[in-house]
């Protein structure tokens, strides 16, 4: 009978002991190792700078449709408007208004080399007209692209901006047919170019201006 009580009380001591050891280990989490103590803080991660923009490269597709796109409008000059307003007129007055024709052409070729291309697509000034940064092609070389068309040389963007030029007075010419001297037309034409060869009439600077106060602005591709 003792036996028995003696060896119930070591039981229910040696549970009792467990039970509490099992306790303590649940309210006293073991400690971290000292290396996980001494790890040094990850450094935050830095911004990734975007890509620079590529470089502009002329390219020889964009280049040969250029050269053939200015010949077509050159075309629609010479000869198509000169015939064109020529067929209209009476027949003593058709040698007279295709040489208007081709006679402006000359003149407004001359113009825009001069001052009209630096006035229309030079730096702005109030989004009216241009500077004088490339009178007389000033800048313009070989190898110099303009900001406008990245991808072609900008001697073939002058002369294509020159061929709508001198078609667009060209144009004006059949108002005057049989009602103006040849010589008071080419007297207009040196003294009335300065006058449409600006930003307001190649349509570049409706954009500018608006845009400069703030009324006007492009849309941006997300």
């Amino acid at each position: 009978m003792k036996r028995l009580i003696v060896l119930t009380i070591l039981i229910l001591t040696f549970i009792s002991g467990f039970a509490f050891a099992e306790e303590q280990a649940q309210t006293n989490p073991p400690a971290p190792p000292a290396a996980e103590q001494a790890m040094p803080a990850q450094p935050a991660p830095t911004a990734i700078a975007p890509p620079a923009a590529p470089a502009p490269k002329i390219d020889t597709g964009d280049t040969a449709w250029m050269i053939v796109a200015t010949a077509f409008v050159m075309l629609m000059t010479l000869p198509g408007l000169a015939l064109f307003y020529g067929g209209l007129a009476k027949r003593k007055d058709t040698l007279n208004t295709m040489a208007m024709s081709f006679v402006t052409y000359c003149i407004v070729s001359l113009l825009w080399v001069m001052y009209g291309f630096s006035f229309s697509f030079g730096t702005d000034i109030g989004g009216i007209i241009g500077s004088t940064e490339k009178l007389f092609l000033s800048g313009v070389g070989v190898n110099s692209i303009n900001d406008l068309a990245k991808t072609i040389p900008e001697y073939i963007y002058v002369v294509y901006q020159m061929t709508f030029a001198a078609i667009t007075v060209a144009l004006a010419s059949g108002g005057y047919i049989e009602r103006m001297k040849f010589s008071a037309w080419v007297f207009f034409r040196f003294y009335g170019s300065p006058l449409y060869m600006s930003r307001w009439p190649t349509g570049y600077g409706v954009g500018v201006f608006w845009q400069s106060w703030g009324h006007w602005t492009l849309p941006v591709e997300q």
